[in-house]
């Protein structure tokens, strides 16, 4: 119950943007840069940390900080890579932008409802 109350609490202090608040850093282009990122590196980076240390033979099967930070900057350049070379031309290649491909790749069409915070 203390969970769901501190996530009511997190959403409901998210609606109210302030000029000092996380959307300004947040909002700074690096971060931005980042965040369109943040799913590629999340699907990239763990099989990096758990299968790299297997490959490089340690016992354990884990990774010191020094190789764990750059696999991660591995695992971004992946990241970026594949959202340059094959999520972007797909998304917005023309067959499933255009006006017949519409219906069967975009969902129903309807307007988004306004926000409303509490």
């Amino acid at each position: 119950m203390i969970g769901v109350a501190g996530t009511a609490l997190m959403l409901a202090g998210g609606c109210a943007p302030t000029p000092h608040g996380a959307g300004r850093l947040l909002g700074r282009r690096p971060l931005v840069w980042l965040g369109g990122l943040s799913y590629g590196w999340y699907l990239w980076h763990w099989p990096l940390l758990v299968m790299a240390p297997v490959a490089l033979g340690r016992a354990d099967g884990t990774a010191d900080v020094p190789l764990a930070l750059g696999l991660s900057a591995a695992a971004l350049g992946l990241a970026w890579s594949t959202l340059r070379l094959v999520e972007n031309p797909v998304r917005f290649h023309r067959a499933f932008t255009g006006v017949l491909a519409a219906p069967w790749f975009s969902g129903p069409r309807c307007r988004p409802a306004p926000r409303r915070c509490p």
